[in-house]
């Protein structure tokens, strides 16, 4: 069974040349049919004219841009750095002198100071400072506006009873009493007694 195997495939190498299988001493030559060439240089493909490169101009332009986008990212990198190690310290120096050194922070310090959100009379700032709600006209809820209570007549604008009678300091003044104390808002006569010269 071998053999036969073995005489198959010769017969289907002999079909694609000669018997392999006795070895000739003599290597074929394969370009004896040819003429030879001599000094001639083969050809070199050119590629399309929009393709070409001018070899000295494409090479001066490819580094000027090379040079640009190394510049460009150097001078990125150096301004990171300035500002990486500038800012902290101007934020210090603020911090350290005060924001009233900065013209431009007075400034704006004073017309933050004049915002009245609610539209009491106090500004935000000044409620900031008693305690009051900047979103409510009458924080404690007892008739009378938050600049009222402060300024006007010196009662708490975080208590709606300032002296404790149980009418709210909003119904007393309507009523002409004290809201914070006993007897009238304005007694005349307690009042003249006060100019009496005797």
């Amino acid at each position: 069974m071998f053999e036969e195997g073995k005489s198959q495939f010769n017969q289907g190498a002999s079909s694609f040349g000669p018997d392999q299988s006795e070895k000739s001493e003599e290597a074929e030559d394969i370009f004896a049919g040819t003429e030879p060439l001599g000094n001639v240089v083969p050809e070199i493909p050119v590629p399309p004219v929009g393709m070409r490169l001018k070899s000295s101009g494409a090479k001066k332009w490819m580094i000027i841009v090379g040079i640009v986008i190394s510049a460009l990212g150097l001078l990125a990198f150096a301004g990171w750095k300035v500002y990486e190690n500038l800012v902290p310290k101007i934020q210090e120096s603020i911090l350290e002198e005060g924001i009233e050194e900065i013209p431009e922070a007075k400034e704006l310090k004073e017309v933050l100071e004049l915002v009245d959100t609610d539209g009491d009379g106090l500004s935000d700032e000044e409620e900031r400072v008693l305690g009051t709600d900047i979103n409510k006209p009458d924080t404690d809820g007892d008739g009378l506006f938050d600049r009222e209570e402060v300024k006007v007549y010196g009662t708490d604008s975080l208590n709606p009873d300032t002296d404790g009678d149980g009418y709210l300091d909003g119904e007393e003044v309507r009523a002409g009493y004290n809201p914070r104390g006993p007897g009238k808002l304005l007694d005349l006569e307690r009042e003249i007694e006060k100019f009496r010269i005797d």
